[in-house]
């Protein structure tokens, strides 16, 4: 297996001095002092308010200045993540942001090329951009998502995508009717969900197959299905299998230590014949 090529973030003058102090502690004879072992984005904050030096501030060029200069460092280019699209609330909401964060990027790679830097990549996104935008104005090089191999239900209320094209779900067992209260309790609760909400309603997750049944309320292991009107307790007996697709995938895949790949056109005999492959995710830190 050959060498992966790791990119590391930048945002400050303090991560380029340690970078470059790394490098210097780690030459060795053989290597004679050449190379450069860090390929860095200089990270710019086009609105999101996280991480990231301000496109417009004065600082943002000083470290892009640095990164260029610093002979340990391949300057790889520049990087923001437009993140508050995910509470836009709308199509066009997300377009606008999409918008204004490609010419504030584009608009920072100009002032760089004017002093001699350009930046190979320049790399806008979030995934409401990559799934709505239909083009990238400016000199955008790069369109960057996350959760755009999933999708879930906080995708589907700002328009990302549909319910039916959420690839993304949590199997769960019914263990107990509630009919007095019209619940039922399912073994899925924070630990297999997370406790993220959507904009689009107070609930932890939507059953597959049936968009009345809500996951209304969770403990660590536990969770409490509700319906808008009476369950239908005989589709649903204890020891039934349920599917509940998630609000924020990110965080309830992160839950998980394999997910298990079925293919829904495929025969549902059984549900060992849906299953075409099983995912081991890379995760946890170091």
């Amino acid at each position: 297996m050959g060498r992966a090529q790791v990119h590391v973030m930048v945002d400050s003058m303090e991560i380029v001095r340690q970078l470059s102090a790394w490098a210097a502690a780690h030459r060795t004879p053989e290597s004679g002092g050449a190379g450069r072992p860090f390929s860095a984005f200089l990270k710019i904050d086009c609105g999101y308010g996280r991480a990231g030096l301000p496109y417009d501030a004065e600082s943002a060029l000083d470290v892009a200045r640095a990164l260029h200069r610093e002979t340990s460092i391949t300057f790889t280019g520049i990087y923001s993540h437009s993140g508050h699209t995910y509470a836009a609330g709308t199509p066009d909401k997300v377009l606008a942001i999409s918008n204004d964060e490609c010419a504030r990027l584009s608009a920072f790679a100009d002032l760089l090329e004017k002093e001699g830097i350009k930046p190979p990549v320049v790399s806008v996104g979030a995934t409401p951009q990559a799934s709505l935008a239909v083009e990238l104005p400016g000199c955008v090089t790069e369109m960057h998502a996350g959760n755009y191999v999933f999708y879930d239900r906080q995708q589907a209320s700002v328009g990302s995508c549909t319910t039916d094209e959420i690839a993304c779900s949590v199997m769960t067992t019914v263990l107990s009717h509630h009919p007095d209260r019209n619940q039922m309790l399912v073994d899925a609760g924070g630990l297999a969900m997370s406790k993220d909400l959507a904009p689009c309603d107070p609930y932890y997750g939507e059953i597959v197959g049936n968009s009345d049944l809500k996951l209304k309320r969770i403990s660590q292991e536990c969770g409490v299905v509700i319906c808008a009107t009476s369950i239908p307790y005989e589709k649903y007996p204890v020891g039934s299998r349920l599917f509940i697709l998630p609000n924020h995938a990110c965080l309830t895949s992160a839950c998980h230590a394999e997910y298990v790949v079925i293919d829904e056109k495929a025969s549902t005999a059984g549900e060992s014949s849906r299953i075409v492959g099983t995912y081991v995710p890379c995760k946890g830190w170091a």
